[in-house]
């Protein structure tokens, strides 16, 4: 699990550098919004490794449209 998340992390960092003269040149709540999602990503990503019982955003969505649903 540490190696997996090393790699990603260290992608997302080449990601950053890459991109940064890009970044920079935004404003700076686009550049939050963009760091923000990486690590939102990371978080996603560890979370999926560390738990079997994996849940997708569709399955939380559907669980909470279940209520206002006309079938079933």
């Amino acid at each position: 699990m540490i190696s997996l998340s090393l790699i990603l992390i260290c992608c997302i960092v080449l990601i950053l550098l890459l991109d940064w003269k890009v970044l920079r040149t935004l404003p700076s709540a686009n550049r939050w919004i963009a760091c923000s999602l990486y690590v939102l990503s990371l978080g996603i990503f560890m979370y999926n490794l560390k738990f079997d019982n994996n849940i997708t955003p569709t399955e939380w969505i559907g669980h909470i449209i279940r209520k206002w649903a006309p079938f079933e």
